[in-house]
This record gives structure tokens, sequence and C-alpha cells, in this order.
């Protein structure tokens, strides 16, 4: 009859002796819950920081378009003060005499 010594390492390591042969057996590392839940947390931290980029574009895009309308009411208020000053300018101009019809001078 053959004897049998088994013997278990701290590292998982199984080693089993028979007087005829000896085993070893090794647990492999595999897909542990630690992993996975990292996995997921990693994940999770690259949703975050995705959405605060998104957001911040989306922003940006609102400044840009306000600054963008301000600048538009600026230009338009702008035409309508030449507008208004050209228009002045043409009824001050009507208004001043012609040097022909102007009264003659005194001699």
């Amino acid at each position: 009859m053959a004897t049998e010594r088994v013997t278990q390492a701290p590292d998982g390591t199984r080693t089993v002796e028979r007087s005829d042969n000896t085993y070893v057996e090794r647990r492999s590392g595999g897909g542990s819950a630690g992993t996975i839940i990292l996995a997921f947390v990693a994940l999770a931290a690259v949703l975050i920081v995705g959405f605060f980029l998104l957001n911040a574009n989306r922003q940006e895009t609102a400044r840009t378009e306000a600054i963008t309308g301000a600048a538009d009411s600026v230009a338009s208020s702008a035409a309508s003060v030449g507008d208004s000053v050209s228009g002045a300018a043409d009824r001050a101009a009507s208004a001043i005499p012609a040097p022909s019809e102007a009264a003659p001078a005194a001699e």
C-alpha cells in the first residue's frame, strides 16, 4: 500500500507526496472579486471625469455664445448710431444755404 503525505504552503500551493510519485498543485490567480470591484471603480472614475469634461465644454460654449451675442448687439448699436450721425450731418448740410444763394456782401 502506498503512503501519502499532503502539505499546503501559505501561497496556496498544495503538494501531494506518494511513495511512488510527487504531485504539485498550484492555484491560479483567476478573476477574484477584488479585481472585478477595482475594474468597476476605475470605470466609474472614467465616466465621472468624462461627465465633468463634457459639462465644462458645454459651459464654455454657452459663454462663447453669450459673448458673441453681446458683440452683435454692440455692432448693431454702433451701426444705428452711425446712421443717426450720418442723417444729422445730412440735415445740417441741407440747412446751410449754398454760397451762390447767399446775400450779396456789402461794398
